[in-house]
């Protein structure tokens, strides 16, 4: 392809307008992505929230626990917040009282509780002991959920209840989601309050409704259980995850829900805990995507939305919308100069098509930002991504191919019939159709074509390769038979190499008089021009190949 000339000072001007025009076009609409849902400013503190200590590669199965820094600056952030968190694990991070409690922070502290009768005896000895020892332990919550994962039957759990409501002072409790309760009643008699889970998300529950049938939920419990005093043990929307009915997660559905609820609590001086203060990405393993993205601050330490202020849909956005229309500008601008053949209309769609692709691609790009990758996630990454690329350089040219054509005037060069001049000598042009389990009538119909062309030096090789049943070759023989003598048909029963094998069959069946070769496929019907129209082009020692325009017949 020739390099295009400078385009004039005025066209200079208009490409730079454009690509300018809808750079800022592409900003705007980053910035108009997502309504953001309504949500109160939140003035007063949070009154607790759940707490794992677990970082990005953290998990509870890894012997690595965090370090008593790593706490020590948890509970210094979390206290700025909140004075009340609640644990899960009394056994694994002993240090963790004394560490809130320089910070002003109460605990309601837990005992983990499974099938493994022995970790659970760790669990309530550990539990007892720091309950005997920190004046800011002012509740025990002994299993999580043990009846819902069933990991503990009723009566086992009631037992482990009974023991430890025996040996302390500190009012006791298990928790499980508000259905359990409803379920099994008499749990209630083994607690001295109740705990609840109230998790919408896993319900199905969208956001418009989600803070309201949470309330529901805790007013049917209430009713069940009069004169129980009522702590919501979690309750939370995750910002990341997969949709389940009309939940469906996302960074602003969860600063809304959050931001809601806690409004709502407060007039209502609930009891609560909201789950969780860090983001746990060891969670996905268990409770699939959403596992991972519940935490009010990231597996980083930084807060995932404001309290107060509009809810920003995408905290990435303004990173997005101006890598996005600067790459888009410069692109613009180099290809539309490059091009500035392109009509108005054709330059215009272009570039807002481009602009459009560029920022889809950006998107794509930019998704490990949103999730948290393991080594297998970036191995898929590091083989889609050059794929991906592809995909858009493909899809741009097509794009360009598409409105060069579809606006008249837009090509830089048009390629027109080009015959020899009357006193040329016609050069010898050997015509191939190579063929193999074709359908007989469609063959001779391009062949009939061939007899039909307005040249007159030539030939045509009909070669037939791999094809078993006389019934597709044997027509096609006997009408060529019926033919001229410069119609030859060959038949090879087996040959190697497909197509290719037969077409360089017939290249040495060819007259040596060719200096031409031309190949048409089975299915071809060629215009009486075809030859005389192009053959004119390899006057031009640097032509080597051409190719006619072609399209599908009876296409209608």
């Amino acid at each position: 392809m020739q390099p295009a000339q400078f385009p004039a000072a005025k066209t200079v001007w208009a490409i730079l307008f454009l690509a300018a025009f809808v750079a800022a076009l592409n900003y705007l609409a980053w910035s108009l992505i997502g309504v953001s849902p309504p949500a109160p400013d939140v003035v007063s503190r949070v009154n607790g929230v759940t707490y794992a200590p677990y970082a990005r590669s953290d998990a509870p199965w890894v012997r690595h626990d965090p370090a008593t820094q790593t706490i020590a600056a948890d509970m210094q952030q979390l206290s700025a917040i909140t004075h009340h968190i609640r644990t899960y694990s009394a056994a694994q991070f002993p240090e963790l009282p004394e560490l809130a409690a320089r910070h002003g922070i109460d605990l309601t502290l837990g005992a983990w509780l499974d099938k493994d009768w022995g970790s659970n005896d760790r669990e309530i000895k550990a539990l007892l002991s720091q309950a005997a020892i920190h004046s800011n332990i002012k509740r025990v919550i002994v299993g999580n959920e043990t009846i819902l994962k069933q990991s503990l039957t009723v009566q086992q759990l009631s037992e482990h209840l009974r023991l430890v409501r025996s040996q302390t002072r500190l009012p006791v409790s298990t928790a499980e989601p508000w259905h359990i309760w409803i379920k099994h009643p008499e749990l209630a008699d083994q607690v001295d309050f109740i705990t609840i889970h109230l998790l919408p998300y896993w319900e199905g529950v969208g956001l418009a409704t989600a803070v309201d049938e949470s309330f529901e939920r805790m007013a049917r419990v209430r009713t069940r259980f009069p004169g129980k005093e009522i702590v919501i043990g979690e309750i939370g929307y995750p910002s990341r995850g997969d949709s389940i009915k009309r939940a469906q997660p996302s960074p602003a559905a969860q600063a809304a829900f959050v931001r809601q609820f806690v409004e709502k609590a407060a007039v209502e001086k609930l009891n609560y805990f909201l789950i969780e203060a860090y983001d746990q990405p060891w969670k996905q393993t268990e409770e699939g995507r959403a596992g991972a993205y519940w935490g009010l601050y990231d597996a980083a330490r930084q807060p995932k939305f404001a309290f107060s202020g509009a809810v920003v849909p995408d905290t990435y956005w303004r990173i997005k919308a101006l890598g996005s229309s600067a790459l888009g500008f410069v692109f613009l601008l180099y290809f539309l100069t490059r091009f500035a053949n392109l009509s108005r209309l054709a330059r215009t769609t272009f570039a807002f098509a481009a602009q459009g692709t560029v920022s889809v691609a950006t998107v794509v790009v930019t998704l490990p930002l949103l999730h948290y990758m393991w080594a297998g996630d970036w191995l898929m990454l590091a083989i889609l991504l050059p794929t991906s690329i592809m995909m858009v350089a493909i899809l741009l040219a097509h794009l360009f191919e598409f409105v060069e054509l579809f606006w008249k005037g837009s090509l830089r060069r048009r390629f027109k019939a080009m015959p020899l001049p009357r006193d040329a000598k016609q050069p010898f042009v050997s015509i191939h159709l190579a063929c193999c389990n074709e359908p007989p009538a469609m063959v001779i119909a391009t062949i009939e074509s061939l007899c039909a062309l307005q040249y007159r030096n030539f030939e045509v090789i009909v070669i037939d390769n791999n094809t078993a049943s006389p019934a597709l070759w044997q027509p096609v023989h006997d009408f060529v038979a019926s033919l001229p003598s410069h119609f030859k048909f060959i038949h090879l029963p087996t040959w190697p190499g497909y197509k290719a094998g037969a077409l360089n069959y017939a290249l040495e069946q060819a007259d040596p008089r060719a200096e031409v070769v031309a190949v048409v496929d089975a299915d071809y019907v060629v215009r009486t021009d075809w030859l005389s129209a192009l053959v004119g082009y390899f006057s031009d020692p640097k032509v080597g190949i051409v190719q006619a325009p072609q399209a599908h017949r009876d296409w209608g």
